[in-house]
């Protein structure tokens, strides 16, 4: 199939702003910060017994915002450990819940000179077993 440049600029106006609303953007005032006035706000992570949603999430790096990994019934525990580079200010330390937690939180990022994707191994304990994801979070590239 061909495709002019007339067709192509029609294909591209009316899917671009398409995909750029499929994003996690709440209808609430933007900062300004983040790729096209993206809202900051802390993100939060479903768990359950075998998996995490989302399993790429983008957060701010201003020095406030903290992921919130939030648990099912199922969900007794879990522990987080970033590899190979830890995105939080301090040592690189492993996150772990406590017992009859429903929660457990992140430091905030610092800020970054540029955009970093991060690798981490979350560590599911269940009444059903272990189960050991490796998800991904994209930040940094201040404005």
């Amino acid at each position: 199939m061909r495709i002019d440049l007339l067709q192509l600029s029609v294909l591209l106006a009316t899917t671009l702003p398409a995909l750029a609303g499929c994003q996690s953007r709440k209808p609430q005032m933007s900062n300004g910060h983040g790729p096209a006035q993206y809202v900051c706000d802390g993100q939060k992570v479903q768990v359950t017994a075998t998996a995490i949603s989302p399993e790429l999430l983008y957060i701010c790096d201003d020095n406030t915002h903290k992921i919130t990994w939030q648990f099912d019934a199922s969900v007794q525990g879990v522990s987080i450990e970033f590899k190979p580079d830890y995105p939080f200010n301090g040592p690189p330390k492993t996150i772990v819940s406590k017992p009859g937690d429903d929660h457990v939180d992140s430091p905030p990022i610092p800020k970054k000179s540029q955009l970093m994707l991060y690798k981490y191994f979350i560590t599911i304990t269940s009444t059903s077993g272990q189960t050991t994801v490796d998800p991904h979070v994209l930040s940094g590239g201040s404005y």
